[in-house]
């Protein structure tokens, strides 16, 4: 059960979506120490798939900063970046990106997630992920959802497989992972209802 309350417009702040386990919210300033401990407790889980990050990367100060670009982006329809909180601990336990939205004759945008160690394999990054790209399509209209990941990330493309998105391509050296630059799988989804 999935349950979707609020709008985007005048304020990000106030999309609730609401999944069986988790709620996720537009990550806003009071999440700034949830997602530094986030990242720094869960930097040796998460780097080998992600990007280099910046020193401050890890700070309250730098997360403050970037939830208020996060809600002005959202308002302005750039992208939607969602906090996952556990709903009986409240706890951050992940992330839901949608970044890159293109409207006009394109009208997609690209998916990027990750989860905590310790929620890993509790079907959550699903649960989330599933909720978030129900939100895209049927409350943003949006045709096309685009994600990439490392060819070796099982955990990633099982899931990817599991929402119904398609492998379409390979990009090479897509993104710097560790220092390299690392091919990645491309993946879409396509809205089911017509738009």
């Amino acid at each position: 059960m999935i349950s979707i309350t609020g709008r985007l417009s005048p304020g990000a702040g106030n999309l609730r979506i609401e999944t069986e386990r988790t709620h996720l919210t537009v990550l806003h300033e009071r999440d700034a120490e949830s997602m530094a401990t986030y990242y720094r407790d869960n930097a040796d889980h998460l780097d080998p798939w992600e990007p280099a990050r910046p020193e401050d990367f890890h700070g309250a100060r730098s997360w403050r900063l970037r939830a208020r670009k996060a809600q002005l982006d959202a308002q302005h329809g750039q992208s939607l970046r969602l906090v996952a909180r556990h709903d009986i601990t409240g706890a951050l336990i992940g992330v839901c990106n949608f970044t890159n939205i293109q409207r006009g004759v394109a009208q997609c945008c690209d998916l990027g997630y990750s989860i905590a160690k310790q929620a890993e394999g509790q079907g959550l990054m699903q649960e989330i992920v599933s909720a978030g790209c129900q939100h895209i399509f049927q409350d943003q209209r949006l045709n096309r959802i685009s994600a990439a990941c490392l060819p070796h990330n099982t955990r990633s493309r099982a899931l990817l497989e599991r929402l119904g998105f398609e492998e379409i391509g390979r990009a090479r050296q897509y993104l710097k992972i560790e220092g390299v630059w690392r091919d990645h799988d491309l993946w879409q989804k396509l809205n089911p209802e017509d738009i």
